[in-house]
């Protein structure tokens, strides 16, 4: 006897969250830099030497907050050191919230690439973003900005125009 609707045919559909795409690495207990009290939001994830670094700025809606830094030593999973570093010149990351980082091996150089978004609130489709190079002296990581920069993809190596 076929049913006297196709609803009663279907099995009902399984009410399922979809899984997070980017699991949360940085302790969720670290507040922004910038803003008291203020919930870390996005995070880029990266290693060097043995070393994994964790950039993530402050939560408050479409306003841009300070991007600043964590280092683990151990391993992805932590410990995290608390204190929290920031990356740009006087704390700016010129209004952009990091979004990840991207490593340029290269023959003569390892480039990694402070890649970040710029949200327009009043208007989402004149959102833009900011990549830089990201400086590393061996024991602290700076971001300086350049509007011109191009990367040699062959070497790693970095020239600003």
């Amino acid at each position: 006897m076929a049913p006297r609707d196709a609803r009663e045919a279907r099995p009902p559909r399984p009410q399922v969250r979809p899984p997070r795409l980017r699991p949360r690495v940085l302790p969720r207990h670290l507040r922004s830099p910038s803003r008291k009290g203020c919930r870390l939001l996005e995070q880029g994830v990266w290693k060097v030497n043995g070393s994994y670094y964790g950039i993530s700025s402050g939560q408050t809606g479409w306003a841009p907050n300070q991007a600043a830094y964590l280092t683990s030593t151990g391993s992805i999973t932590g410990p995290w050191n608390n204190s929290l570093t920031g990356v740009g010149t006087n704390g700016s990351t010129w209004s952009s919230q990091p979004t990840y980082v991207i490593p340029i091996v290269g023959s003569q150089t390892t480039t990694y690439i402070y890649a970040s978004d710029i949200w327009n609130s009043s208007n989402l489709s004149l959102s833009t973003y900011l990549w830089l190079p990201f400086t590393f002296d061996g024991t602290k990581w700076s971001l300086s900005y350049s509007a011109q920069w191009s990367i040699n993809l062959v070497t790693g190596v970095v020239s600003t125009n």
